[in-house]
């Protein structure tokens, strides 16, 4: 990785720094010039896919999340993708949101471990309650046990493993995306 960064950094003229503490750890910095917004911020429509290529965007996702960074990351990601989303970290916190927001998801995405000894299959189940037909769900886990994906694939839903790659997640929402869901 630091190879790649290092000619990266050469390529773009943007000097690489280091600086180590025996015992304590490293540093890597790269130096940016100044620049205004208006330069280094990219035009919204050059990203974007036309709507009969991008079957993520307007997919409508539940998260649900402890950590609140993840959870914040997780709802930035997919808002880049143009997906709209609810994040939370339990059941219930998901359950009051979706009642307030008389919506089906599209897609429920969930944390295995969560607070209080929950598990996101308990999350989902709880979720999926509320519905009459079952919804396209995903447990997100860094446990890669036989126990574990024998729960989920038991539980009908999808398994991604940690650390998350956003291209697999995004291939995986514009699978289950295909038929959303009417609004309720």
């Amino acid at each position: 990785g630091l190879a790649i960064v290092d000619r990266i950094a050469r390529c773009l003229n943007h000097p690489i720094g280091i600086r180590s503490t025996l015992g304590r750890g490293s540093m890597f910095s790269v130096t940016l010039p100044y620049g205004s917004s208006q330069q280094v911020k990219p035009q919204e429509s050059a990203f974007a896919l036309p709507s009969t290529i991008d079957r993520v965007a307007g997919t409508f996702v539940l998260v649900i999340e402890n950590d609140p960074a993840a959870r914040e990351g997780m709802q930035a990601l997919l808002q880049s993708w143009r997906c709209s989303v609810i994040a939370a970290d339990g059941a219930e916190a998901a359950l009051a949101q979706l009642r307030r927001r008389n919506q089906i998801p599209n897609v429920l995405l969930a944390d295995y471990h969560l607070d209080h000894d929950a598990t996101g299959l308990q999350a989902l189940s709880a979720i999926q309650a509320l519905y009459p037909q079952p919804l396209p769900a995903v447990i997100i886990t860094a446990d890669r046990s036989d126990e574990m994906q024998s729960a989920v694939r038991e539980a009908g839903y999808h398994l991604l493993n940690k650390p998350l790659k956003p291209a697999r997640l995004r291939s995986l929402l514009a699978h289950l995306a295909t038929a959303k869901s009417p609004a309720a």
